[in-house]
């Protein structure tokens, strides 16, 4: 998509090499800044740090996340024209589900640890809220699929619903390793510890064995089901699983892939329905990009 996309705007766009100070874009009349641009390159590249990136490696990053920021603003004026922008409500009540997922004072220390601050941070939650209810809203409905879909995906792609062994487990950790060995003593179940000690995160899975991480696997092997494994430290607090149900491999029914299938044609449609979506509205639309940006090396 990004070579269609750039391919497009070599031939739409107009050079500019007179933006006030900061300004490396305009579409529609929506400003994109340098500083803009710099932070959402230095977010996706959180995960990895490359030491040697050329000059002209960056720049090509830098388009890639300019279309990105293109997009966006394109998906704000859509929902804007419905009158469905994001409301501050709506991010507040999201960061508010994120954080609870952390213990007290360990969300603001890893945003730290990454150099991030809050209002970056809140930029980009409200990003993705965005596109999400523009695709939930908007792009979904338009979406159609039938039973004769998902019949030719199965076939065709069976050797995909083969799983090894499953294993439904439930986590709970907590700074205090007490509560852990109160829980594993007396048998606890999920509702009475939620009630009891509301600072113990508790959350359930079912994976497979493959896809659980080696820290895990070593609490789940020697553990047999319907029972607690032992307790383990990942040096920040402490970990206590109950294994539910261990499942022998096995292929999925298709009335049991059928979910799976529905949501892979649905992503494959909805991907392409945006791609053409963003096209047609980057033809539409008054784009100017600062010649530093887009002149070729």
């Amino acid at each position: 998509m990004l070579k269609i996309v750039f391919t497009l705007l070599i031939f739409i766009v107009s050079c500019s090499s007179s933006f006030e100070p900061g300004v490396v874009a305009i579409i529609n009349g929506n400003k994109i800044y340098l500083e803009d641009l710099e932070k959402k390159y230095d977010f996706t590249h959180l995960e990895y740090a490359d030491n040697f990136s050329t000059l002209n490696k960056i720049k090509d990053e830098y388009k890639k996340e300019l279309l990105n920021l293109f997009f966006y603003e394109l998906v704000k004026e859509e929902l804007k024209n419905k009158n469905m922008l994001v409301t501050k409500e709506e991010v507040k009540k999201e960061e508010e589900k994120i954080r609870s997922d952390y213990p007290p004072g360990e969300f603001e220390k890893i945003l730290v640890e990454e150099y991030i601050d809050i209002d970056s941070w809140r930029d980009f939650l409200r990003m993705k809220l965005t596109i999400d209810k523009f695709i939930n809203i908007i792009v979904k409905p338009k979406i159609k699929i039938d039973i004769k879909e998902l019949e030719a995906y199965y076939k065709k792609n069976i050797e995909d619903f083969y799983i090894g062994e499953m294993v439904k487990f439930v986590s709970f950790y907590s700074l205090d390793k007490d509560k852990l060995i109160n829980i594993k003593n007396k048998k606890i179940s999920i509702e009475e510890v939620k009630k009891v000690y509301p600072g113990v995160i508790v959350k359930e899975y079912n994976l497979p064995l493959n896809q659980i991480p080696q820290f895990w696997l070593d609490l789940i092997k020697p553990t047999s089901e319907d029972s607690f494994s032992n307790i383990k430290n990942d040096k920040k607090g402490f970990y206590l699983l109950f294994i539910e149900k261990k499942e022998s491999p096995r292929y999925l029914k298709p009335i049991e892939a059928y979910p799976i299938i529905e949501r892979n044609i649905i992503q494959q449609k909805i991907n392409n329905f945006l791609q053409d979506w963003f096209i047609d509205k980057l033809k539409e639309s008054d784009i100017k990009i600062s010649s530093v940006l887009i002149k070729e090396k």
